[in-house]
């Protein structure tokens, strides 16, 4: 009986079964993107590599390095309505005066505001906490990106839900707006 190739992504496993169908989706135009982003792909393509016994990991990273326009254009496309999605669940926390509704909606604005920056460059996401850095190097961002992406990350009495949710809306607007 031959052993699984498994491929650890984070505390999930990912069989390399299971990354080669993904990648063949990818390269056929089929892969559809899912709230996870780019991470496992962000895994596999920096990870440390410990022990190898094929080249198959080696290919998949190659693979990885060649996807095409549409795969990014795929992320961009969806990370915009995600966008828009949580941006009205902010405005709807707002009006409602539910704090945690929009902290939640907040923090999924912002993850996907980091999603579509990260697809703008054509570079994977990283694990939460090294995105904040990443979103600080890329080299594509809308105007007034940064200042306004800081300002909803800032904890200031001058800064209530009420005007950041004007910033969120802003941020949102420079975004959606890019082709």
């Amino acid at each position: 009986m031959a052993k699984a190739r498994v491929l650890i992504v984070e505390d999930e496993l990912l069989t390399a079964e299971a990354l080669e169908v993904l990648l063949k989706r990818i390269d056929e135009q089929l892969w559809v993107f899912h709230e996870s982003g780019t991470y496992p792909f962000y895994r596999i393509k920096h990870g440390q590599v410990l022990h190898q016994k094929s080249k198959w990991l080696d290919e998949s990273k190659k693979q990885l390095s060649s996807l095409g326009d549409h795969f990014w254009n795929v992320i961009r496309e969806a990370t915009k309505s995600a966008i828009s999605y949580h941006l009205n669940d902010v405005h709807a926390a707002v009006y409602r005066n539910d704090n945690l509704f929009y902290l939640l909606a907040l923090s999924g604005f912002l993850r996907n505001v980091c999603s579509f920056l990260c697809a703008l460059n054509e570079v994977f996401e990283p694990s939460g906490r090294m995105l904040y850095e990443k979103m600080k190097t890329l080299d594509k961002v809308p105007d007034e990106c940064n200042g306004r992406f800081e300002s909803l990350l800032r904890d200031d009495p001058e800064l209530p839900p009420s005007r950041k949710r004007e910033i969120a809306a802003l941020l949102a607007k420079s975004i959606v707006s890019i082709r």
